[in-house]
């Protein structure tokens, strides 16, 4: 077991170093708030695959889905769908992109309500 005086020393000489430290609630806080993020994104192309099978179902022939059995459609659909096995450098990253594709579904949403609005 470690001393009191042992463990500040590591503590300050992380602190020096730079080193990121985070309380075990700040990390809950974190993971509770992707969890939230993943599925309101879940959720929302749901509601997209909702409302296309909605309006164009009938076109197609498909059968009609509740909104449970479209999250369930899309959360398959990313199962299913392959890996890009592209690894990109963080310098490359930017943070506009990743919070630009918490609008893609309702973007989509409307592209295909105006498409349904002119043509159907």
């Amino acid at each position: 077991m470690m001393s009191k005086s042992k463990i500040e020393n590591m503590m300050s000489k992380s602190k020096a170093k730079g080193e990121l430290k985070t309380t075990a609630k700040e990390f809950t806080k974190a993971v509770l708030e992707y969890i939230a993020l993943v599925i309101y994104y879940r959720a929302s192309w749901g509601f997209v695959t909702y409302q296309f099978l909605i309006w164009f179902g009938p076109i197609l022939d498909l059968p009609v889905v509740s909104y449970v059995q479209a999250i369930a459609l899309t959360y398959l659909s990313i199962l299913l769908k392959p890996g890009t096995g592209q690894i990109v450098k963080k310098e490359y990253l930017t943070e506009h992109i990743k919070t630009i594709k918490v609008v893609y579904p309702w973007v989509a949403l409307a592209g295909a309500w105006a498409f349904q609005a002119m043509f159907l």
